[in-house]
């Protein structure tokens, strides 16, 4: 009985065509019963009739296919059970009502739509007509816009012609104004000049008559003076060697100054010369860096010798472009015993001793600086007993030497305006690590200092370009600048630098005109100003390996940051080679770092430290291993001659960086 049944209803529903209708209908349903249209509306109907239909034939098939499997199985009367079933797979007759009842409802909408339709349809005539009229009634209104429009445009362009003519008039009578006052002055009248009219032109007229007839004397003389004048000047274009020796000798008997070196001095040329005369006084500057047989020559010059020097500082040179005798003694250039034996000749403890030794009434010591800034003469103090002094006063000269930066790292700030004396401890990478020294041939490399210096140099840079410095310009000055300066005309054409970046590049000699210095408070006038707008850097280092190494990274650097670069005037040598130089600001590398911390005598020459630190003028940073310079000891004679202490130099300088807040570590500089 159950395989007949399925088998009905199996067959029943197996209607493929009529399943496919179905479905499509109910899709096609689904949209059109939120449409408002009269034709979406009557195909609703259609669908919704056709649906019904389907829905009742497929009724219809399946309750008969049942009925006849019922009695195919109960051919001689069906239980009362399977009648209740069959019945209830029929349509309810309430269902078929409410279907009825929706079409008779959807069909009333329809015709309600379908007379809205026509009335619309009626009265779209008079509501066109409306819309056409209002559309040229807007079109009206534009046109007349756009009509005043054009006439304010007018107006306005009419106004401009006119003010740009007033302005042309303007500054054609200001243009014939000026030409009027200069061919006045040029004419010899006396300022200031009239107005243009008919009686001061023959003012002028007058006056230049009278001015030449004045003057034709006097051109008549300058006429005979002519042909002596070409002639003169042929033979100075044709000058021989001899011609300019004889100048040469003349200009410098004629002269109350000469400059030359000490070897120069001994030339036979300069003194054995028949015309030779002694000069009054002969000045030797930086007598130390001069061997006694070098002081000789020039000492015998004059009638006089007045001798300038620091013995604190460093000796003479082994070679010219070497470093000191010590140095090659380590460097096993010369034996300790020779250099022993002469000593007294080749370095400056012979003049420390002739000074020590004379009178007071032919010596004097100079203890006012005003060089490099309070604090960092706080620093250099230590190699002289503190008795070096600023001048005129403290606080004027930190005013003089203040630096205006501030230098920022991602770990913080590394400099800021009112420090002066930083200490960097290489003695520790970023990570915590000990970084050596290396050695390479006879001196030595500091690989974490070389960063560390590049490193400073950038931060340095980014600050400098925030305070106007960069790469050189020029600026055109115009004329008829009144009574304005040079300091004021650059002020106005260069607003983005600042008032005191500007002071220093006049103080320092960097604003030129024609290659020649300009004063602020000078009078400006036309012309082409060349601005050289860099800060002065120096890079000091003892040995000559950790330069090289140093330079390197420099110009691997400066190729990359170009702008930073453009911001500095940097020069990068050994102590050795900058005596005698100054900067306003000074990064000195130390390069030694050593387990033991033992060091040669070569870097405990208190001099060595003393010109290093000493070159600064504003800004001193030293790069240096603490865990080995805190415990060097200096051996440093008395400035009254009383014998020699050992003082602990460093761990004082590093004491007062770390004091005024200026101690820094590796991984508070290096750029990750």
């Amino acid at each position: 009985m159950r395989k007949a049944l399925d088998a009905a209803l199996h067959g029943a529903s197996a209607d493929p065509a009529a399943a496919t209708q179905l479905k499509a209908l109910k899709i096609e349903k689904q949209p059109l019963t939120d449409s408002v249209s009269a034709a979406d509306m009557d195909r609703l109907l259609a669908i919704n009739k056709r649906i019904l239909e389907l829905e009742h034939h497929g009724w219809n098939q399946t309750t008969g296919a049942l009925d006849r499997a019922a009695r195919r199985a109960f051919p001689e009367s069906l239980p009362s059970s399977l009648h209740k079933v069959i019945d209830s797979l029929a349509p309810s007759p309430a269902v078929t009502k409410e279907l009825q009842t929706s079409d008779a409802m959807l069909c009333s909408e329809i015709d309600r739509a379908r007379t809205a339709d026509a009335c619309a349809s009626a009265s779209a005539p008079a509501w066109r007509q409306r819309l056409a009229a209002l559309e040229i009634d807007q079109r009206n209104a534009a046109d007349a816009v756009a009509s005043d429009e054009q006439h304010l445009e007018d107006g306005r362009n009419q106004h401009e012609t006119a003010m740009a003519a007033e302005r042309s008039a303007e500054a054609s009578l200001q243009s014939t104004t000026e030409r009027w006052n200069a061919a006045w002055l040029e004419a010899g009248c006396e300022a200031p000049a009239p107005k243009p009219s008919g009686e001061a032109l023959e003012h002028a007229r007058q006056t230049v008559a009278a001015t030449r007839a004045q003057l034709r004397d006097s051109l008549q003389r300058a006429a005979k003076w002519r042909d002596i004048q070409s002639e003169w000047l042929t033979r100075i274009r044709a000058v021989s060697e001899e011609d300019v020796s004889a100048l040469q000798k003349l200009y410098v008997r004629h002269s109350n100054v000469v400059g030359m070196t000490c070897n120069e001095a001994g030339k036979w040329s300069t003194w054995q010369d028949d015309e030779f005369e002694p000069y009054d006084i002969v000045i030797v500057d930086e007598v130390s860096k001069a061997t006694p047989p070098e002081l000789i020559l020039p000492m015998l010059l004059g009638e006089k010798a007045i001798l300038v020097g620091d013995h604190r500082q460093l000796p003479p040179m082994f070679r010219e472009r070497d470093g000191a005798f010590q140095g090659a003694v380590e460097d096993g250039e010369v034996r300790e015993e020779e250099l022993e034996t002469y000593k007294r000749m080749v370095t400056a403890s012979l003049f420390q001793e002739l000074f020590v030794q004379a009178a007071d009434s032919i010596k004097a010591t100079l203890w006012t600086q005003y060089r490099m800034h309070p604090d960092v003469m706080d620093a250099v103090n230590q190699f002289y007993e503190g008795r070096l002094e600023a001048g005129p006063t403290r606080q004027k000269l930190a005013a003089a030497r203040s630096h205006h930066l501030d230098v920022q790292t991602p770990a913080g700030k590394l400099i800021s305006p009112d420090q002066h004396l930083l200490w960097i401890d290489s003695s520790r990478g970023p990570a915590g690590e000990p970084a050596w020294e290396e050695q390479h041939g006879s001196s030595k490399v500091n690989g974490l200092e070389v960063q560390l210096v590049v490193d400073c140099l950038l931060r340095l840079g980014e600050a400098l370009v925030a305070q106007g410095y960069g790469a050189t310009r020029k600026v055109a000055v115009g004329a008829n600048r009144g009574d304005m300066t040079w300091f004021q005309a650059l002020r106005s054409a260069l607003p983005k630098v600042p008032e005191h970046t500007l002071r220093e590049l006049f103080a320092e000699r960097r604003v030129r005109m024609q290659g020649n210095a300009l004063v602020a408070d000078g009078t400006a006038h036309e012309g082409e100003v060349e601005v050289r707008s860099q800060k002065e850097v120096g890079v000091i280092t003892i040995y000559g390996a950790q330069l090289k190494a140093l330079r390197r990274r420099i110009d691997a650097a400066r190729s990359k940051y170009k702008e930073l670069f453009a911001s500095m005037d940097l020069r990068t040598n050994t102590v050795d080679r900058f005596q005698g130089m100054e900067k306003p600001i000074i990064i000195v590398s130390l390069v030694r770092s050593k387990p033991n911390g033992g060091l040669g005598r070569f870097v405990r020459e208190y001099q060595r430290i003393n010109v290093a630190i000493s070159r600064a003028q504003q800004l001193l940073v030293v790069v240096g291993a603490e865990e080995t310079w805190d415990r060097v000891a200096v051996p440093l004679p008395s400035l009254d001659g009383d014998g020699e202490r050992d003082v602990r130099a460093y761990h004082e300088i590093l004491e007062l960086a770390r004091r005024r807040g200026g101690r820094r570590l590796a991984r508070e500089v290096i750029i990750r």
